[in-house]
């Protein structure tokens, strides 16, 4: 009885066990006829590959032979065009307008000797040494033995030279140190800024007709598409000598968004609150507003005046 539970125990199988076994024994067969087939394949299939491979093979090796033998006869024609050059007699030219029968004398290549006519006629000319390097089909070992004869400069190093009359030189002195003043400023002054178009420039005024005049450059910046970049250049061309030439007085006028661009409306809420109880507003009084924060006093109060 223990061994037949223990035998019971091991090869007694559920429903999907079976099944799986009988898929395995199934794809055992199916390999066991795939060998047996290919077994008994015609040997001459083999044989047919073998071939094509053999021939692709021999192809392929007889290009390479033939790529390198063609590189082979570059190489000696290359080395005998720079012996042709290196056993006659070098002289010193200058490559501008060279006749051709010096040019030949010096390449013995007549192909680039049309090359070098062809650039020439086009408007080409040679200002350094390292010019005539530059021609298609010059030998970089024949070029170092024409380089020590041609007459031309290694490089170029010359400064551009601006002639400007006694009177144009004071005005261009005068030009550079003045200063565009932002708040007397017209159209045509800020588009003599060198960063300042058209559009910047109504821009400009439009923001200063806002304000009541400027009393910072740093101002600037609160103009519309005008970045940082473009404010660093132009804050070095102008200034504000007379800070804002129009003031709001809060303890006589309602305070409202359109008065000013600094006043939002919590902060004039609260404004015509303390007004209608003090009858007077101080400097204090402002600054104890809960909107009134320091950077925004510091922005308002060159626009405020208290009587």
């Amino acid at each position: 009885m223990p061994l037949k539970s223990f035998l019971k125990d091991y090869f007694s199988f559920s429903t999907r066990e079976r099944n799986a076994i009988i898929i395995l024994i199934i794809i055992i067969l199916i390999q066991l006829c795939a060998m047996v087939y290919l077994r008994w394949l015609p040997q001459i299939q083999d044989g047919e590959v073998d071939e094509k491979f053999l021939r692709e093979a021999e192809e392929f090796e007889r290009q390479v032979k033939q790529i390198a033998e063609n590189e082979k006869i570059e190489k000696f024609k290359s080395s005998r065009k720079t012996q042709s050059v290196a056993s006659q007699e070098l002289f010193s030219f200058n490559p501008n307008n060279l006749a051709d029968s010096l040019w030949m004398k010096l390449l013995n290549d007549s192909m680039l000797v049309r090359r070098i006519k062809n650039y020439e006629r086009k408007g080409g000319r040679f200002r350094i040494k390292a010019d005539v390097k530059k021609m298609y089909g010059l030998d970089s070992v024949l070029y170092e033995q024409l380089r020590s004869f041609i007459q031309l400069p290694d490089s170029i190093n010359q400064k551009k030279k601006q002639y400007f009359s006694t009177d144009s030189r004071k005005e261009r002195k005068v030009a550079l140190t003045e200063k565009i003043d932002l708040n007397n400023a017209r159209m045509a002054d800020l588009k003599s800024v060198k960063g300042i178009g058209e559009i910047r420039a109504n821009r400009i005024l439009l923001l200063r007709n806002r304000l009541g005049g400027f009393y910072s450059v740093e101002q600037l910046k609160e103009v519309n598409g005008l970045d940082e970049e473009a404010f660093m250049l132009i804050e070095k061309q102008v200034t504000v000598s007379l800070p804002v030439f129009r003031k709001i007085n809060l303890s006589n006028s309602e305070c409202s968004i359109g008065l000013h661009p600094y006043l939002n409306q919590k902060l004039c809420r609260e404004v015509n609150k303390r007004r209608i109880l003090l009858k007077k507003l101080e400097s204090e009084d402002m600054q104890s507003i809960p909107e009134m924060t320091d950077s925004l006093w510091k922005r308002l109060s060159p626009y405020l005046e208290f009587e």
